[in-house]
């Protein structure tokens, strides 16, 4: 019954109709295939040369503990801009990348691109230290609310710190502040 079946389908008027139209096509995709795959890439590449000087090394920047300074700048800014008070402080210890654009005034209304705690901070702590070199650190500050019924809890925060200026007038800024868990929505109550 199964070559009846087969001998049947071939024989049919539709399957001989279609046939040549399978082939074609077919013939077609084959031709496509062979011509992509040998005149693919028409682009000349360029040589490689090699020379016989030394590979170059990357630089390796040395790591440091981090400056007291840093430290401290970090703990300001914490506790006037995420905290949103003192904002004036918060300008002075942000670089051009934290502040956005926004002129002094524009910053003072408190719409500044560092996401709030939404509650009072009780606390703040450097929990790790991802790197520290001589100009720039990369640090993660816990930060503890005061307890309260929004339902706020303990936040981590990445800031990035830069050192800008020479010899005495030197001073650490604060290039980035995120966090890295956003804070829980406050509930109304």
């Amino acid at each position: 019954m199964a070559v009846n079946v087969v001998q049947s389908a071939l024989s049919s008027r539709r399957f001989n109709k279609w046939l040549p139209w399978f082939a074609a096509a077919l013939l077609v995709a084959g031709v496509i295939a062979f011509l992509v795959a040998y005149f693919g890439n028409t682009a000349n590449p360029a040589k490689e040369t090699f020379g016989n000087a030394p590979a170059a090394k990357p630089q390796v920047v040395k790591e440091v503990p981090i400056a007291p300074a840093a430290r401290v700048a970090a703990g300001k800014f914490i506790l006037s801009a995420v905290a949103r008070e003192n904002l004036d402080q918060a300008w002075a210890l942000a670089t051009d990348n934290v502040k956005s654009g926004l002129t002094l005034k524009q910053w003072m209304t408190g719409d500044i691109p560092v996401v709030p705690l939404g509650v009072p901070i009780d606390k703040a702590a450097i929990t790790k230290i991802i790197y520290s070199h001589s100009k720039d650190a990369e640090i993660n500050v816990v930060v503890l609310p005061k307890p309260n019924n929004q339902g706020v809890k303990a936040t981590l925060y990445v800031l990035d710190l830069k050192k800008v200026g020479q010899g005495g007038s030197a001073r650490w800024l604060v290039d980035y502040c995120q966090p890295q868990a956003t804070p829980g929505i406050p509930h109304q109550s």
